[in-house]
């Protein structure tokens, strides 16, 4: 097996491979989303063809998402230990 170092590609090449296969949306699944987003844009939008879910749309509901798992977690009540 020949290592990256070998290859002389070096510390940079790594951290750029690595930085390529982080999951930029950990809090959805993102199959998922795509396929019910497409099904509402058929379902809302008849007339347009929408084929495809871009990752910036992901990347925005995801952090949507967590500001409303945020918002939520802070709307608690002081008392109690369940969320």
């Amino acid at each position: 097996m020949v290592t990256a170092r070998a290859r002389g590609l070096g510390e940079d090449a790594r951290v750029a491979r690595r930085a390529r296969t982080l999951n930029k949306t950990p809090w959805l699944n993102r199959r998922a989303v795509r396929e019910e987003l497409l099904r509402l844009a058929k379902e809302l939008r008849p007339f347009h063809s929408y084929t495809r879910v871009s990752e910036e749309t992901l990347v925005q509901l995801s952090w949507h998402f967590r500001q409303a798992m945020i918002w939520h977690v802070k709307s608690m009540p002081s008392k109690g230990r369940t969320i």
